[in-house]
């Protein structure tokens, strides 16, 4: 039998070290590339969801139900693929499904909220149509939606009919942006013309980064005009 000489020793446990370093890589890599794969689809599913709204910069932008689709309106934004639902739904949502095979929605801008937050402009269903206007907060770290504001809308139904519009809008100079709101809406008595009933309010929902608090602020009601208010 062989003797092995110290050097030969050497370079025999050298090589076994090698291979099985090699060994233990291979496996490593076997069983994380699944998990790796995963996680790039799901930031290019991301990246390709956040591509279908255009950057604006949103300061004064005056939101509105839109009211002429067809002639081509600033909210009418692109139809979202039934397979980014799935980045639509969120906890505590049901106005978002990943099953919902029926109702269409509609990427318009997008926006920067905080350091760590895109808000997401989006046309989404309403009573009769996709009238609806909301505002998503967009996680730029979890790569998902966590709240969402409603912006702007407007319907009617047998004498009664509502505007809301919104306006984005820095209130209070902390360069983040706050949302103001105008929401009015009439009835008519169907039995006596004379009765008329309206309400008309005013808010602001100013940015706490992960949410819009409700506030109640004196502002100058003459400066906002809802886009479309023909009662």
């Amino acid at each position: 039998m062989a003797i092995l000489t110290v050097k030969q020793t050497i370079t025999f446990l050298t090589l076994l070290n090698f291979f099985v370093a090699c060994t233990n890589q291979n496996s490593t890599e076997n069983k994380t590339s699944p998990e790796l794969a995963t996680q790039q689809q799901e930031a290019d599913n991301a990246k390709q969801f956040l591509d279908l709204f255009e950057e604006i910069e949103p300061e004064n932008l005056h939101v509105y139900s839109p009211d002429d689709l067809t002639n081509g309106d600033k909210f009418k934004g692109k139809i979202i693929d039934q397979r980014f639902y799935k980045l639509l739904a969120f906890e505590n949502n049901s106005k978002f499904s990943v099953n919902d095979k029926i109702s269409h929605f509609y990427s318009c801008f997008k926006f920067k909220l905080s350091n760590t937050k895109t808000g997401l402009i989006i046309r989404t269903p309403s009573q009769y149509e996709e009238s609806a206007i909301d505002l998503l907060i967009w996680d730029n770290s979890l790569k998902k939606i966590i709240g969402i504001n409603g912006l702007a809308d407007a319907f009617g139904d047998e004498g009664w009919y509502f505007v809301q519009d919104a306006w984005l809008k820095d209130l209070n100079n902390d360069t983040r942006i706050d949302i103001v709101t105008l929401y009015r809406d009439i009835a008519y008595d169907l039995d006596d013309s004379t009765k008329v009933t309206r309400t008309d309010s005013l808010f602001t929902w100013l940015n706490m980064d992960i949410k819009f608090k409700k506030t109640v602020s004196k502002l100058d009601t003459t400066k906002y005009k809802l886009h479309n208010w023909t009662p």
